[in-house]
């Protein structure tokens, strides 16, 4: 029977293995068979596993963004669908397929690589007739100063300081 630590190495492994094919660590916790917070907690507690976890996660990335280039380029093969029944070909029997594009796909991976597809949004905040917004706050300087001159005109006046004579 191996060790603890000789199943905590295996289960590391296959957490890794598990998050380079899809940086998902719920998956990897399943596959695994453990918790999903061990990992975390492996993660904060264990820098080599930190670093392993991290590189295992780019990994992931960079497959789904392969998977995500090829989808967008060659396309999904669907079965041709009629009226909720699978279709046929008439001379050949065999079901219909299609290649299907996805746009919005294709859209957002040139977003994400091109800065002359990115989405370009500007706000401005303005007051009254475009000029600056007003405010009543004042900040916790100009009321501590604003109570100080109050204090310094009454003991100035003859009053005290609190106010009452």
């Amino acid at each position: 029977m191996p060790s603890p630590r000789g199943v905590t190495a295996a289960r590391k492994k296959i957490i890794l293995a598990a998050l380079a094919e899809m940086p998902n660590v719920s998956r990897a916790a399943r596959i695994a068979k453990i918790d999903r917070n061990r990992i975390y907690r492996w993660v904060n507690s264990d820098p080599d596993f930190a670093a392993k976890f991290h590189s295992a996660c780019e990994a992931g990335v960079h497959a789904l963004e392969e998977a995500a280039w090829t989808r967008a380029k060659d396309g999904v093969t669907r079965y041709v669908v009629n009226r909720g029944q699978l279709v046929r070909h008439p001379d050949t029997g065999q079901w219909l397929t299609e290649q299907v594009f996805s746009d919005s796909l294709v859209a957002r991976l040139l977003e994400a690589h091109d800065k002359r597809y990115q989405r370009k949004s500007a706000m401005e905040l303005t007051g009254k007739d475009g000029g600056p917004i007003e405010t009543k706050e004042t900040s916790a300087l100009d009321r501590l100063q604003s109570r100080i001159d109050g204090i310094a005109a009454r003991i100035g006046a003859g009053g005290t300081a609190g106010g009452t004579d």
